[in-house]
């Protein structure tokens, strides 16, 4: 009797782990059959798809590359009047130096017990010019590229080659017994010999960047001559700038034409607001509005005149076209700036405005 009880015992036990086995095993057949299920509950069955045929619709082009925000250093090119007398070629790169009125600073030399011509200009020694690529960043296996784009005129240094200079920024005060650091502008000088090319000479038309590679597309840049239009026939546009201009008196508008784009001025002259010059831009393809933008009169910023003739060399202000290599068409040259430096806006919404370095401290 024992021994039944005890063959039974075992008997059930063999079931219920049988039992237990296939209920797994069935688990996991349901799991898998699941899974096979949400991998792509919409995918649609071999035979509908047979016949589908991918459509190119004009209507809906694919959408442009994304172009990602340009993030370096533009520099302006500049004269400075060395002893009044000998003027050099130079680039400050003082912006991104930081310079303290604390006389123990360290970018300079202690200039107590020196004269005004020993002061006023004088190239960096070893030591500090260590602190200057350490401060700023700058590698000495960079290059500098200088381009002038009217011209379209590009020089490439290698920036082991320049001398790294300081020189009095032309607001500091040398009656000032405290002169220090910050009153100096510190930066490379060019050599004159490499600017035989360079047609203009007080360099307005040219910028320069620091780098292993170069960003300038040489070639495609053009000067903006206006032609004057009827004011009815300015694009209307709708903007949140645009109410700034009620009771404004309307001027005179212009227009400029590329081969992709069409470009369209309007004048606001000063009633009880300073003037004002309303800029649209369109794709001459599609019609977009591609870029839209109102410049006012300000304290210290004053209406660039605009260019009616291509003779007049050093009288060009507005240029377009594509500056730098893989990037959106660029705009600038409509305001002229007392205060700070000059801008270059993309024919972008995306791509911000670069602000070029040209150290005024006015």
């Amino acid at each position: 009797m024992i021994n039944l009880l005890r063959r039974n015992k075992k008997q059930s036990k063999l079931c219920y782990v049988l039992f237990l086995f296939f209920a797994l095993i069935g688990c996991e057949s349901q799991v898998k059959s699941d899974k096979k299920k949400l991998a792509n509950p919409f995918k649609p069955k071999p035979e509908n798809i047979k016949n589908v045929t991918v459509v190119n619709d004009p209507q809906f082009p694919p959408s442009p590359p994304y172009v990602a925000p340009l993030d370096i250093a533009i520099y302006a090119v500049t004269q400075y009047q060395k002893n009044n007398k000998e003027s050099i070629v130079f680039i400050s790169v003082s912006e991104i130096y930081p310079l303290s009125e604390h006389p123990d600073s360290v970018a300079i030399p202690n200039l107590g017990g020196k004269g005004i011509k020993d002061i006023e200009y004088f190239t960096l020694e070893a030591i500090y010019k260590e602190r200057f690529f350490h401060r700023t960043k700058i590698a000495k296996a960079d290059k500098i590229f200088i381009y002038d784009y009217a011209a379209d005129n590009l020089l490439v240094l290698p920036i082991k080659a320049l001398k790294v200079i300081a020189c009095l920024s032309p607001y500091a005060n040398l009656e000032d017994e405290s002169l220090s650091q910050s009153d100096y502008m510190i930066g490379f000088e060019i050599d004159k010999k490499f600017l035989n090319g360079f047609k203009d000479l007080y360099f307005q038309y040219t910028l320069a960047y620091i780098g292993k590679e170069g960003p300038f597309d040489k070639g495609q840049m053009k000067a903006m001559t206006w032609e004057k239009i009827d004011s009815k026939s300015f694009p209307k546009i709708k903007s949140e700038d645009v109410t700034r201009l009620r009771g404004a008196i309307v001027g005179d508008a212009y227009k400029f034409e590329t081969d992709t784009l069409h470009y369209f001025i309007q004048d606001f002259l000063g009633n009880e607001m300073n003037s004002a010059r309303h800029l649209v831009i369109f794709s001459s393809k599609t019609k977009d509005l591609v870029f839209e933008k109102i410049y006012f009169e300000e304290d210290g910023i004053e209406l660039a005149p605009l260019n009616f003739s291509k003779a007049a060399y050093n009288n060009i202000y507005q240029w377009t076209g594509n500056l730098f290599k893989a990037k959106p068409p660029v705009i600038f040259g409509f305001t002229s700036l007392s205060f700070g430096c000059e801008s270059i806006s993309f024919l972008h919404k995306v791509e911000k405005d670069i602000y070029i370095k040209c150290d005024n401290r006015h």
